[in-house]
């Protein structure tokens, strides 16, 4: 998607702004190849370091020579499809300016239509790994460990079925050449061989729970994801291969989509999935709810405990981790903008808040899961969406959902301490 962003500078009101909220990080003195832990880490400070190489594989790229003395923490922020137009330096100064805030890890898109848009790209060949390298050095530089998406299926990989988003393309072995699903399992074992040695999580798609083709067959999602698991674990065992987080769905049959927890219990009758998957992953949208609202009982926050019930006891997972991979509120836009058109089921009842409402969700939603901690629920991390807003004032909400504005001055700063203080394990 062409976007178009400015170049920024951080002024002195960001970092006075980010100051109050941090001090200064810290690395830790040993490196840490660990997945993902459920309790806080070490605070953001590493830069990349030359390491040596491995032999690597056929058919795969050259890997990254990056590394990390700092552990992923367990907060963390979905950074949304915001770098296609950025340079290289406009990159390293949001990932400058994200690191003031102690969170280590960050969840962002390897599109497969920027890596290998045609058959005829070659994988091994640095150049295509452009667009996602300029993200994944810059985070790393900052001291951000990648919770990555293997997302966006080049349009080769599939057959044709959409729900009018690029990105609900699903891969198809009906793409002419019986080789959809394979070319796209290919795809994903390189996104993580490339960037193993800093990242955390590989997600198989995003919001694969309203894509067309899985509406209609979820069991072709089920053997999708336990292949790209298979094949990481080959080339990168470090890293989890975790599912799709779910996009926020009230009730099945919503512009033909699942629940989560309809999703999973789906999933869980595939016996390719079950017992397979060793976390949930969703995207629990509430606004203009919070998780701390009486009146959200049966709203999306609430599905979190419920999927985590069906792993355990459809799935026969003992102890499931559940990854809060996406949650946030704007604070413009919304309403019967026809610009969210394209989301009818929340248009009406999506609205945008204030800054200091916005502050209030991000300590509800905290307290939420060390509630559901509390509660036996393994809440390993919560990821904000997002850290800066995409395009400030804009009348679509998702340009809007920003801790920050698209200058890098804080919206409210209790939201920012809130999430120092998590990061940092109170």
């Amino acid at each position: 998607m062409s976007r178009t962003t400015r170049r920024v500078v951080l002024t002195l009101v960001v970092t006075a702004a980010l100051a109050t909220a941090c001090s200064s990080p810290s690395p830790s003195t040993a490196p840490s190849s660990a997945a993902p832990g459920t309790s806080a880490a070490d605070a953001p400070g590493a830069s990349p370091s030359p390491s040596a190489s491995p032999t690597t594989p056929a058919g795969m790229p050259a890997q990254l020579a990056l590394s990390l003395s700092s552990k992923p923490t367990q907060v963390g922020f979905a950074t949304g499809d915001i770098f296609g137009p950025m340079s290289a330096a406009d990159t390293d100064a949001y990932f400058a300016a994200l690191a003031a805030t102690k969170v280590a890890v960050v969840r962002t898109d390897v599109k497969m239509v920027d890596v290998q848009p045609a058959r005829s790209t070659d994988l091994t060949k640095d150049g295509s790994w452009s667009e996602p390298d300029k993200v994944v050095r810059a985070a790393v530089t900052h001291g951000q460990w990648l919770h990555l998406i293997a997302n966006a299926p080049a349009r080769w990989v599939t057959d044709g079925m959409s729900n009018g988003d690029p990105a609900g393309w699903a891969p198809s072995d009906g793409n002419g050449q019986n080789d959809g699903v394979a070319s796209f399992v290919t795809f994903a074992k390189a996104a993580a061989y490339r960037y193993c040695t800093v990242t955390t999580r590989l997600e198989v798609l995003s919001g694969a729970n309203k894509f067309q083709a899985y509406w209609l067959n979820t069991d072709a999602y089920a053997k999708l994801f336990v292949q790209v698991k298979a094949a990481v674990a080959t080339v990168c065992p470090s890293i989890t291969v975790v599912p799709s987080g779910t996009a926020s769905v009230g009730h099945t049959g919503d512009q033909e989509g699942y629940t989560p927890v309809d999703w999973y219990g789906e999933l869980c009758k595939s016996s390719d999935f079950a017992g397979t998957s060793p976390a949930a992953n969703l995207q629990p949208f509430d606004f203009p709810m919070t998780p701390a609202d009486p009146s959200n009982s049966a709203g999306q926050w609430a599905m979190v405990s419920k999927v985590n019930s069906v792993l355990h006891d459809k799935c026969k997972i003992d102890h499931p981790e559940v990854i809060i991979s996406a949650i946030g509120w704007p604070t413009a836009g919304g309403g019967q903008n026809p610009v969210n058109d394209r989301y009818p089921v929340w248009k009406n009842d999506h609205q945008a808040v204030t800054s200091a409402r916005q502050a209030e969700f991000v300590a509800d939603t905290i307290a939420g899961a060390k509630a559901l901690r509390a509660g036996g629920v393994n809440v390993s991390t919560v990821m904000f969406y997002s850290f800066r807003d995409e395009k400030s004032g804009d009348p679509d909400i998702w340009k809007n959902m920003g801790l920050f504005n698209d200058k890098y001055t804080v919206k409210d700063q209790k939201s920012v301490d809130a999430i120092a203080a998590f990061a940092n394990g109170t």
